[in-house]
C-alpha cells in the first residue's frame, strides 16, 4: 500500500496480486481493475466525482458525531485489524517467510 501526497504526477494506487490474478485500485481516476488469467480485464469506475466523494465523507463524519452510523464506514476496530495485516506483511517481507496476522 502506498499513498504519496507530495510527488508529481499524483498517484494513489493499491495492488493486490494472487495466484488467480491482480486487483488494482487507482484513487486518482476512481477505478478498480480486475485482471484474471485468460479473461478480459474488468474495469469498474466510481460514479462519484472527487468533490462528491469528499462531500459524502464529510457528511458521514458529521452524522457519526451525532450518533448515526453508516454500516459501510470502517470502525476504529476495522482500522486496527487492517494495520495488523499491514504489520504482518511488513514482518513477512523483512524475514522472507510467512507470518500470522496477530489481531489485538
Amino acid at each position: 500500500v502506498s499513498l504519496d501526497y507530495l510527488t508529481r504526477p499524483h498517484r494513489r494506487h493499491m495492488r493486490a496480486s494472487g495466484e488467480l490474478g491482480t486487483l488494482e485500485w487507482d484513487g486518482i481516476d476512481g477505478s478498480v481493475r480486475l485482471s484474471l488469467a485468460g479473461e478480459a480485464v474488468q474495469v469498474i469506475r466510481s460514479s462519484q466525482s472527487r468533490d462528491e466523494m469528499f462531500a459524502a465523507q464529510a457528511k458521514a463524519f458529521l452524522s457519526a458525531t451525532q450518533g448515526a452510523r453508516d454500516p459501510r464506514i470502517a470502525t476504529g476496530e476495522d482500522g486496527v485489524r487492517a494495520l495488523a495485516v499491514c504489520d504482518a506483511a511488513r514482518r513477512a517481507a523483512q524475514s522472507r517467510r510467512a507470518m500470522t496476522v496477530e489481531y489485538p
